[in-house]
Formats: C-alpha cells, structure tokens, sequence
C-alpha cells in the first residue's frame, strides 16, 4: 500500500487481512507499535479519529 492511502475497508464482523493493514497504518501514521493489535493504545487514537464516544474497556491485550 502507498504511503499516505486509505485502505478501503468494508465493515463487518471479520478481522480479516485488509483489516490488519489498515490497523497497521493507521499505527503506522499515529506513531504507535505497529502490531495489527487493537490495543490499549490504538484504541483509543483509533475511537477518537473516528469521533465515536468514548468508553471504558479493559483490554487484555499488551499492546
């Protein structure tokens, strides 16, 4: 994928490959871990770029 492209992602119910990379650069773009893991840190940079409200969760994850 090129740098600076949004990966077009359809919403559904499935982690899927297309999924990981978009996870995978949007950590990339806000400077965190890039794991593919929707952690404790991307999490919430990924809740507040998409404006959703925020919640409390207990994430298990290391990231």
């Amino acid at each position: 994928m090129a740098s600076g492209t949004k990966p077009k992602v359809k919403i559904n119910a499935t982690f899927d490959a297309l999924t990981e990379e978009s996870v995978k650069a949007f950590q990339s773009k806000k400077r965190l871990k890039v794991d593919g893991i929707v952690g404790k840190k991307t999490l919430p940079k990924l809740m507040k770029a998409a404006k959703a409200p925020k919640i409390d969760l207990k994430l298990s994850t290391p990231d």
